[in-house]
């Protein structure tokens, strides 16, 4: 769940951009391609939040993979490992 703070951001969840802006919140189920960046002119803030924990684990074996691998490849290998 990411809840925005301030600014406006675009949510991209199953193939499709969503906008959200302070107050608002977007849920992206485990499993599913996501991504976010900011669509506003100003900085923009979030609270993400994860449950069950264990995101920590995934965030470091993708720090590990882009240390020695190209980011296509590392997003097809990291897909296959945390689908």
């Amino acid at each position: 769940m990411l809840h925005e703070r301030d600014g406006r951001v675009g949510f991209l969840v199953n193939g499709e951009w969503n906008e959200v802006g302070p107050g608002d919140a977007a849920f992206t189920p485990h499993g599913v391609i996501h991504t976010f960046k900011n669509v506003g002119d100003q900085p923009s803030t979030m609270v993400i939040t994860t449950i069950p924990s264990g995101i920590e684990k995934s965030f470091a074996r993708c720090a590990a993979e882009f240390a020695i691998r190209t980011p296509s490849v590392v997003a097809t290998a990291l897909w296959a490992v945390f689908p």
